[in-house]
């Protein structure tokens, strides 16, 4: 299946990322690495000192960090303090929407992005974060809505264009899905997710050379992926490649020593897994 990527907040960006909104006082509340942070926002929020916004941003920072850190309930917990205290602070409702999308609570996802364009409707990033939690909840048609206009909005971001050529792959749209990999990859050659979309869309129109080369480039990249080994074993069988195809089943398992079409491909090929 091809591979979604979705950004937690923004700064920088891959599967998750960090949106922190910030004054000059409480920079390193912002900017600090997520344990620091965590400490220094602390100690402004206890110290009584920040009211209103600023209080509600010191919140939504420390919430940041602690989602960071996979700590999703007291993050939602700062992220609710943060909306209480200031209800037009569209940072805090994209970065809500974030945890409810990471922890799969879908439909509170859409409704906190929607909120958050509500306040701020030129946001790039917070349409293409409701284009995943539309596609996650099998609204393709929804999704592509939402990424057209991201890509619109933010036409050199690798990551929407990447989600998009996703959308257009589940809708069948194979060419148009293929497109929008290629056009990620032209902006970050070394997007490994990308190479791998690709390598699927590849191989599902009959180009098994070059899905073959996709793969192997996402494999080269990382991050480790027995889908990655499945997926180019699995074409090089349709090549009649059969070493090849051993040397990527078995490399699938070592990465998921239960992945199971991997060991049906040895099984078919006459080997024990």
């Amino acid at each position: 299946m091809p591979r979604l990527l979705c950004s937690f907040v923004a700064v920088a960006l891959l599967v998750l990322t960090t949106r922190a909104s910030a004054t000059a006082p409480e920079a390193e509340c912002a900017d600090a690495p997520p344990d620091r942070r965590i400490f220094i926002c602390s100690v402004l929020i206890d110290s009584m000192r920040l009211a209103g916004t600023a209080l509600s941003r010191a919140y939504d920072n420390r919430g940041v960090a602690l989602a960071l850190k996979g700590q999703y309930d007291r993050a939602l917990g700062d992220f609710n303090e943060a909306i209480r205290l200031a209800p037009d602070n569209a940072v805090a409702w994209y970065n809500r929407g974030n945890v409810f999308l990471e922890t799969r609570v879908l439909d509170r996802a859409i409704a906190d992005f929607t909120r958050a364009l509500v306040l701020h409707p030129t946001d790039g990033r917070t349409y293409g974060a409701r284009g995943v939690a539309h596609l996650r909840n099998g609204q393709v048609a929804n999704a592509l809505l939402d990424f057209d206009v991201a890509v619109r909005l933010l036409p050199q971001d690798a990551t929407i264009l990447n989600n998009r050529g996703t959308a257009h792959f589940r809708n069948g749209h194979l060419d148009l899905a293929i497109s929008d990999y290629t056009e990620a990859i032209r902006l970050r050659p070394n997007y490994g997710f990308a190479y791998y979309n690709r390598g699927n869309a590849f191989a599902h129109v009959g180009r098994i050379r070059e899905a073959i080369a996709d793969l192997t480039q996402a494999i080269l990249l990382g991050p480790p992926s027995a889908g990655a080994y499945y997926n180019r074993g699995a074409a090089h069988l349709l090549l009649g490649e059969r070493d090849k195809t051993i040397s990527d089943m078995r490399s699938a398992l070592t990465l998921d020593p239960h992945h199971a079409k991997a060991k049906a491909v040895l099984r078919m090929l006459g080997l024990e897994p």
